[in-house]
């Protein structure tokens, strides 16, 4: 078991409440606490990214259909 693989997690909210969140240990060894903490942000960055695209389709096709 290697334990000096960091673990790392993030929490989404909207309008008070949870819509997206993770916790697991990096698939990296991390060299510096700094390294560990880039990764993790790299990490939550990318599922930041993800929902905005995904809500933005959402909304737009709720906009659509609504007009339509």
């Amino acid at each position: 078991m290697d334990t000096r693989k960091p673990t790392f997690g993030y929490v989404y909210l909207l309008a008070r409440g949870v819509i997206s969140w993770k916790s697991v240990k990096q698939s990296i060894i991390a060299a510096s606490t700094i390294e560990a903490e880039f990764v993790a942000c790299f990490e939550a960055t990318i599922a930041k990214l993800y929902f905005r695209t995904w809500s933005s389709q959402q909304y737009f096709q709720a906009a659509e259909n609504f007009l339509w």
